[in-house]
């Protein structure tokens, strides 16, 4: 069931991430936003969120991101104006954009 949410709210996300190798590393959690239907053509996933983060040999660590839904917004060359329109938004957690983790929808209103 998608998650409701409005322009002036803030999305919240968390993945934890581990080293299961030998040695120390990083890793850079990603958050593409996807909407489902638009009025107006638009990338198939866009980076709206990440961190990198450095993990030691075995480490696991919770990455918690917050991505403000107005920022979904694209310009609209007839109003001359951003615009957030309403629908479901596929949120992507991945390590790149053709390695996606996790994901789930919102519904902004």
């Amino acid at each position: 069931m998608a998650k409701k949410s409005g322009a002036n709210d803030a999305l919240v996300t968390s993945a934890e991430v581990g080293n299961t190798g030998g040695r120390g590393g990083d890793e850079v959690v990603q958050v593409y936003v996807h909407q489902q239907k638009c009025g107006v053509r638009q990338p198939i996933q866009q980076l709206r969120a990440f961190r990198r983060v450095h993990l030691s040999a075995g480490q696991k660590q919770t990455v918690t991101l917050s991505m403000p839904v107005k920022d979904w917004a694209y310009w609209d060359v007839k109003t001359h104006a951003l615009v957030l329109e309403p629908g479901a938004f596929d949120i992507l957690v991945a390590a790149s954009s053709a390695d996606v983790r996790a994901q789930t929808q919102v519904h902004v209103h």
